[in-house]
């Protein structure tokens, strides 16, 4: 459960960094 909670909040933090600089794509 812990893993799934883990990757969740990974992938929010990659898609909030994704979002707030795009041109680092």
């Amino acid at each position: 459960m812990a893993d799934l909670v883990a990757k969740i909040e990974v992938s929010e933090l990659l898609r909030f960094h994704l979002l707030e600089e795009p041109s680092s794509i």
